[in-house]
């Protein structure tokens, strides 16, 4: 078995030699940023149009890095974007322990950053909005920002907090 910090230089090579940007998160950050945990993975972020993904993951293969699982060779899809801002969100909450006032300026940066390239900053920051001033947890507060921006303004879901939301109705989903 390879060094994880082998696998790490050879696919940031790799990406950089392709210029892709990218950066590298889970537990590879949270051992250099907090406090380290055991893990056998590497979780990369990286920001590639969809025609120039098979070429990315055709290089990949040539030094050995498998993506075999089916999310990585699918296209993308609007969960991507929930789930990065989402677990960023969620880290700032859970680990740091961040005011929520804190978490929504510290994600309104993010996107305002000029290296980091949100496919939809409109929907991001209103569902930073509905997070902070409605005190949704971020998925829910994503799902009225998405209701809102599609114009379908309804929303199925258990969570009763989305009733304090007025722009949407929450539909209660069938319990069978």
């Amino acid at each position: 078995m390879r060094a994880i910090g082998d696998v790490i230089l050879e696919i940031d090579a790799e990406l950089t030699a392709l210029d892709v940007r990218h950066a590298f998160g889970g537990a590879l950050a949270l051992a250099h940023y907090a406090e380290p945990r055991g893990t056998v993975d590497v979780d990369v972020n990286v920001g590639v149009f969809c025609e120039s993904k098979t070429t990315l993951l055709a290089e990949l293969d040539k030094i050995g890095w498998d993506a075999d699982d089916e999310a990585a060779r699918a296209p993308p899809a609007a969960g991507t974007r929930l789930h990065q801002t989402g677990e960023t969100v969620y880290v700032l909450e859970s680990f740091y322990e961040a005011p929520r006032g804190q978490v929504a300026d510290a994600i309104r940066s993010l996107i305002a950053f000029g290296s980091i390239v949100c496919v939809d900053p409109g929907l991001l920051l209103r569902a930073v909005e509905v997070y902070e001033s409605d005190r949704l947890d971020f998925a829910e507060a994503y799902l009225v920002a998405s209701a809102e921006s599609t114009g379908v303004f309804r929303v199925a879901s258990f969570d009763k907090a989305i009733d304090r939301v007025d722009t949407v109705e929450r539909v209660e989903p069938s319990r069978t």
